[in-house]
C-alpha cells in the first residue's frame, strides 16, 4: 500500500493575524482587552482571531519550564546515525519513550549531514543520562551511532518567527521552588493562558498570592509562556541546525554573543565536544540560507569551520513537555 503523506496547512495568515502573532510571541499571556488595545480592535475580534489561529494551528502556546530551575542541570544535544530510510521510525520510537528522567521535555528534527537526527533533551544528573543512552536509546531501531554533545550554556533562545528578537537570555540559575509555586507551574503548562483566579483556585492559594507568585516565575524565567508560530505558515520554509568550531586564542562566550544578534538564528548554544557551538536558524528558501553561510556567518570572527544540517522535517508532536 503506497504511504500517503500529510496534507499541506492552506492556511494564509493576512496583515491582522501577523500584527497578533508578533504580539502574542512577546508576552504570550496577554488578555484580549490588552491585545485589542494596542491593536486597536474589539475584543472579542482578537479572541475570535486567536482562536481561529490555534485551531489552523498556526500557533501554539504552551508554558515553558527552565529545566536547571526545576532540577534538570545535565542538558544534551544528540546526533544519531540511522540505517538509510528508516529515520523516520527511529524518531517516532524515541519521542514515544517516557522514562527519560528528563521532565519530558525535548525536541526532535530529522536532518541531512553529520547527523540523521538530532535530540535535545535534559536530565537531574549524569547518571539519568548514562542510564537513558545505556538502556533506552540504544534500543532505538535501525540505530548505527550515538553522539552525545553536552549542553554547557543557552546563549540564545528565541521563539520568534514573526517578530524580530535578538536578545540574548538569561543565565539559567539554580532557584529553590516550593511545592505551590510547583503547583501553579504544573497548572501553567496544562493551561498557559489561564486567569490568575482560576490558577489560584487550582492550586489553592489567595488570588493575590498567585498573581505575586506567579509574576515571580515570570519574571525570573523560571517558567515562560510563549507562543510558537508555525515557521512555513509563516514564510520560513528552511530550517537549520549549524555546527561551529571556534578558532583557538577566541572566546566563546563572545563569538556566541555576536552570533546571537543575527535575527535568522533562533538558539545559540555552548556544546562541548567536536563543535563549541549549536545554532538553529530559520530562512525564507534555500537562497536566503546561502547568502547567509557565505555572507554573514563566514565573516563572524572568530569562526574556523561551520557545518550545516538541513532540517528535513519533525515527527508528530516534536516539542513536548509533559
Amino acid at each position: 500500500m503506497e504511504k500517503r503523506g500529510k496534507p499541506f496547512n492552506t492556511f494564509e495568515p493576512d496583515e491582522l493575524d501577523m500584527r497578533l502573532v508578533t504580539e502574542l510571541e512577546m508576552d504570550a499571556r496577554q488578555s484580549a482587552y490588552t491585545l485589542a488595545a494596542k491593536l486597536s480592535l474589539n475584543p472579542s475580534t482578537v479572541a475570535r482571531r486567536m482562536q481561529k489561529l490555534i485551531n489552523a494551528k498556526a500557533i501554539t502556546i504552551i508554558a515553558v519550564p527552565n529545566p536547571v530551575a526545576l532540577g534538570y542541570k545535565t542538558a544534551v544535544l544528540i546526533g544519531l546515525n540511522i540505517r538509510p530510510g528508516k529515520s523516520l521510525e527511529a524518531a517516532k520510537h524515541i519521542m514515544s519513550l517516557k522514562n527519560v528522567g528528563s521532565l519530558g521535555f525535548h525536541y526532535l528534527s530529522m536532518c541531512t549531514g553529520r547527523y540523521d537526527i538530532l535530540y535535545f533533551t535534559a536530565f537531574r544528573t549524569p547518571v539519568d543520562l548514562l542510564r537513558f543512552v545505556d538502556e533506552e536509546l540504544t534500543e532505538t531501531p535501525d540505530l548505527t551511532d550515538i553522539h552525545v554533545l553536552p549542553a554547557l550554556r543557552a546563549v540564545k533562545n528565541s521563539w520568534t518567527h514573526v517578530g524580530s528578537d535578538t536578545g540574548v537570555s538569561l543565565e539559567l540559575l539554580d532557584y529553590d521552588l516550593d511545592q505551590s509555586e510547583i503547583d501553579l507551574i504544573n497548572q501553567l503548562m496544562c493551561s498557559p493562558r489561564e486567569s490568575p483566579t482560576s490558577l489560584a483556585s487550582k492550586v489553592g492559594m489567595s488570588r493575590l498570592v498567585a498573581t505575586k507568585r506567579l509574576q515571580m516565575l515570570l519574571d525570573r524565567r523560571v517558567v515562560r509562556v510563549v507562543c510558537i508560530a508555525d515557521p512555513v505558515i509563516f514564510g520560513y520554509h528552511v530550517s537549520a541546525g549549524i555546527m561551529v568550531k571556534v578558532l583557538p586564542g577566541h572566546k566563546i562566550g563572545v563569538v556566541a554573543k555576536a552570533l546571537a544578534s543575527y535575527t535568522r538564528i533562533q538558539k545559540v548554544t555552548i556544546i562541548a565536544g567536536l563543535f563549541d557551538l549549536f545554532l538553529h536558524c530559520k530562512f525564507h528558501d534555500i537562497k536566503e540560507m546561502n547568502n547567509f553561510l557565505v555572507d554573514e556567518l563566514g565573516n563572524v570572527p572568530g569562526i574556523m569551520r561551520h557545518e550545516t544540517l538541513l532540517e528535513l522535517g519533525l515527527p508528530d508532536n516534536p516539542f513536548c513537555i509533559v
